[in-house]
């Protein structure tokens, strides 16, 4: 169910995590900063096939990232029942837990698809998902591949225990005033994802900094300069299509994630 959830969901809002990524990490050179300008400016130049650049990386990751992230969700729920934390605040740690250690898993998979999402058609580095594997290991070491995880980790353990939490949280109201099926998992799937993104973001910035750059800069080193050229609007480059991209991503999850847990007959908690 988390496997399919999230390979669908990715692949709906590909072209707006690209833009996140570019907008995050300095866009392309010569084109417009703003969402609108740059993906004018990536279609004119690459077409829509510009827009899903490093979505195959992505998918690949999604496999494991999502299936492993929801098992252990479930089963970490499980075992927090019971304990007295309540309902809430053991489905948050559960998100948290479930989402740092599914980071820390698939991590080189998303490194490399965001430094094929920052390529252009007119500069590729890397020319499928195996030959950046190759030229990353040969050129930076592998280490290279866990670069901006320790940030990864630290942003994705509130992320997922916000929206995991929240969700929940607006779920079980959903249920109490009588609205159910998908337009239930609509709302609460939005409304978790705009709160627990806009939290978190920041992290996330750092991170795509960390991944997609040359050098060997520590986070704060990033977080410093990020602030000396951009003030604290610096931290929030690429929040819009992220925030737009919560619709289409978060809600194409939740409902395959709860549809598919009800064809195999798990309970809906």
């Amino acid at each position: 169910a988390g496997a399919t959830a999230g390979v669908l969901g990715k692949t709906v809002a590909s072209p707006l995590s690209r833009l996140t990524i570019l907008m995050q990490t300095g866009g392309i050179q010569g084109a417009p900063t703003d969402a609108v300008g740059l993906t004018r400016h990536i279609l004119r130049t690459d077409g829509l096939r510009g827009l899903m650049r490093g979505n195959a990386a992505d998918i690949l990751r999604q496999v494991p990232y999502a299936g492993s992230q929801y098992i252990a969700y479930e089963n970490l729920k499980q075992r927090l029942s019971g304990t007295g934390l309540g309902k809430t605040p053991e489905r948050m740690i559960s998100g948290g837990l479930a989402g740092a250690a599914s980071i820390a898993l698939t991590y080189p998979l998303d490194m490399v698809r965001a430094r094929m999402a920052i390529q252009t058609s007119d500069n590729l580095k890397y020319k499928s998902i195996l030959h950046a594997f190759r030229r990353i290991y040969a050129e930076e070491g592998g280490e290279a591949f866990y670069r901006g995880c320790g940030t990864a980790i630290a942003e994705r353990f509130p992320n997922m225990a916000i929206n995991f939490g929240a969700y929940e949280l607006f779920k079980s109201y959903m249920n109490d005033v009588g609205i159910h099926g998908i337009v239930a998992s609509l709302l609460c799937g939005g409304l978790a994802g705009i709160i627990s993104t806009t939290a978190c973001f920041p992290l996330d910035l750092i991170m795509r900094n960390l991944q997609t750059g040359s050098g060997r800069q520590t986070p704060f080193q990033v977080m410093r300069q990020i602030y000396s050229n951009s003030g604290l609007r610096g931290f929030y480059r690429g929040l819009t299509p992220q925030i737009i991209k919560i619709l289409p991503y978060t809600c194409t999850v939740w409902i395959v994630y709860d549809r598919c847990k009800q064809f195999m007959h798990f309970e809906v908690r």
